[in-house]
């Protein structure tokens, strides 16, 4: 049975202020575990052609940030301009070369309806980041079930390991819940399809793991691109967005 891999990341914040971005990205891209070493290569080839060295860790932020910006920034262009016009010709490659199949769920703070703003533990209005990395997540489930295919997710390490369990422990709780059967059977249609993905979340270093580097590029691209300039991917979203017709994956918004 073929095999894939969910590989995630995020970029934004949840957090509801006036110094939090207003687009929050929970995404990445799905690949079959047979062409890892496909994108593996395709990524190390575009950081030796723009880098200058196949080795560094190249992030979606050296090709947005500012060209005074104190973070050290491996690739070899200096202009702004001209390091997000790379991007896209990065992810043009990507999608063709690797080959990669973007999957994210993007949400507009500006435009959250109540139900999904919640309070954090520190009493802080937020949006539901559980609601965001889980979409992404039920697509890849419809994509493995067209294919008959099973699948494992690679997430990129968040900020402590109390964060790492806790989305574990909610991931295991869900499915624990779908083997027991306590939702409604009309829910578990589709939530069964989430059965096709292994109960244990692999969380990696994007310093060592190109996998990740690769979906904190594509999640990263994907927020400039709703945070900066929403036409910016337009011709991405007429290919995988809302109206995708590739089975179990898109670029999908959530309010």
């Amino acid at each position: 049975m073929e095999r894939y891999i969910l590989a995630g990341d995020e970029a934004g914040n949840p957090g509801i202020s006036p110094k939090t971005s207003n687009t929050f990205v929970y995404g990445g891209y799905v690949i079959s575990e047979d062409n890892v070493n496909i994108a593996i290569r395709a990524w190390r080839k575009v950081k030796d052609e723009f880098c200058g060295d196949e080795s560094v860790e190249l992030k979606w932020k050296h090709f947005f940030i500012e060209e005074n910006h104190p973070l050290p920034n491996p690739l070899l262009f200096s202009n702004r301009i001209a390091r997000e016009q790379l991007a896209n010709i990065v992810l043009d490659y990507m999608l063709k070369e690797a080959p990669i199949m973007p999957v994210a769920v993007y949400s507009r703070k500006d435009k959250a309806t109540d139900d999904f703003i919640i309070e954090s533990k520190k009493g802080n209005r937020k949006i539901n980041d559980d609601d965001v990395w889980l979409m992404p997540v039920a697509q890849f489930a419809t994509f493995l079930n067209a294919k008959n295919a099973k699948g494992r997710l690679c997430f990129d390490k968040l900020g402590s390991e109390k964060q790492m369990e806790r989305r574990q422990l909610s991931w295991s709780n869900i499915i624990m819940a779908i083997r027991n059967e306590e939702y409604p059977e009309n829910a578990l249609i589709n939530r069964r399809k989430l059965l096709s993905i292994d109960d244990t979340i692999d969380f990696l270093d994007s310093t060592d793991e190109e996998i990740i580097q690769i979906a904190d590029f594509v999640c990263g691209v994907i927020w400039t691109a709703w945070e900066v300039n929403g036409s910016y991917l337009e011709r991405l979203l007429n290919k995988y967005g809302d109206n995708a017709t590739l089975q179990g994956l898109g670029i999908a918004s959530i309010e």
